[in-house]
């Protein structure tokens, strides 16, 4: 069963109140954010609740920007499943990705529908799956003077602000 919850977006509060949850289980933030350029084309993963912060370079394994961002919400959700989070609560600065996510359109480019498809199969092993979009400058796997290097070197997607609203929804078996 799949929801949506649209929230005026905060940047000073989290995705979701950590009360809420399945069962007193808390869902787990995920950020990721893709990079497609000429010094690095990969993925950033990080997840706060538990210190870690993954980058995979895909250069040479993805074709453009945009495969890039839906690479790395797959190995986020990947990545939070390996490390035992099944309740998944994800970010990503990419709004055409969260909105097919979130009302179930697969893109009709075949890189893309594979990632749809993985990404689907991967949120049926969660206990719960919820995403939203934010703004590149609140994407904790897009900032930080680590990064800035790929900033440079990425072809910047600049997301609309959206009326200033995120998008939430939430999917459960």
């Amino acid at each position: 069963m799949a929801f949506n919850i649209l929230k005026p977006y905060n940047p000073n509060k989290s995705i979701l109140d950590k009360s809420n949850g399945i069962n007193n289980i808390p869902f787990t933030e995920i950020d990721t954010d893709g990079y497609y350029g000429p010094k690095f084309t990969g993925a950033v993963v990080v997840i706060p609740a538990i210190g870690t912060k993954k980058i995979w370079d895909l250069d040479n394994i993805v074709d453009s920007s945009i495969e890039t961002e839906w690479a790395s919400v797959g190995l986020g959700i990947r990545f939070g499943l390996d490390k035992n989070q099944t309740l998944i609560a994800l970010s990503n600065d990419n709004l055409s990705l969260v909105e097919s996510l979130i009302y179930q359109r697969p893109s009709k480019h075949d890189t893309i529908l594979f990632w749809y498809s993985e990404i689907q199969k991967m949120i049926k092993e969660t206990m719960g799956f919820k995403i939203r979009w934010v703004p590149r400058e609140n994407n904790r796997a897009g900032r930080g003077p680590e990064y800035e290097e790929i900033y440079q070197s990425h072809f910047i997607y600049k997301s609309p602000t959206h009326n200033g609203r995120s998008h939430d929804t939430v999917w459960r078996r």
